[in-house]
């Protein structure tokens, strides 16, 4: 989010999670760590002041605000979901398992 100077990102292996730093690095913050397993393809609502991600274990999109907190389950019991982005307020994303783009 380079208006705010901030960098967010996902980790996933044994545990996964959702990062924030600032663009030199500094002040690194783990925004969500629970109930997340493999987080992919993070997209930034700017106009909502929300990040999106799907989790491809968990079969689920979900969302916060960009601080962390009022996390949301947007979609559930997706195949595989992978890629994501936010245009105006529709969410697309694909699925590794039905190789499409779904709305």
């Amino acid at each position: 989010h380079y208006h705010l100077g901030l960098l967010y990102w996902s980790d996933w292996g044994e545990t996964g999670r959702i990062e924030q730093a600032g663009m030199d690095g500094s002040d690194r913050k783990i925004l969500v760590s629970e109930n997340i397993h493999w987080p992919n393809g993070l997209a930034i609502d700017r106009p909502a002041g929300r990040i999106y991600w799907n989790d491809a274990q968990l079969k689920t999109i979900e969302s916060i605000q960009l601080d962390g907190g009022g996390r949301r389950t947007v979609l559930t019991e997706l195949p595989h979901p992978y890629g994501l982005v936010i245009v105006g307020s529709h969410v697309y994303w694909t699925d590794w398992e039905t190789e499409a783009l779904h709305r």
